[in-house]
């Protein structure tokens, strides 16, 4: 079984904020709070854990983004097979 799994859609996110919007995308049914998100640009590779998700298109992470703002990313979910949050 695969727990690492390819998001829907493009996330935009911004240096210095814990808020990521997304188009096309369905947060509340593929991430939950405390799953460990692997996001991806051009210039690095960095994971953060989930904190909120306010819907479908707009969640929040714990930490602030650390890299210069980009959009077109995908998001994959790093989900521990010990997580709290893994479902089989």
């Amino acid at each position: 079984m695969d727990l690492d799994l390819s998001g829907t859609g493009q996330i935009t996110c911004s240096n210095g904020s814990n808020s990521i919007s997304g188009s096309g995308t369905s947060f509340s049914t593929e991430l939950v709070a405390g799953d460990k998100i692997e996001i991806i640009s051009s210039s690095a590779r960095q994971v953060y854990i989930v904190k909120d998700i306010k819907n479908d298109t707009s969640m929040s992470i714990t930490e602030n983004y650390a890299q210069n703002g980009h959009s077109g990313s995908e998001v994959i979910r790093r989900r521990s097979y010990m997580s709290e949050n893994y479902i089989v």
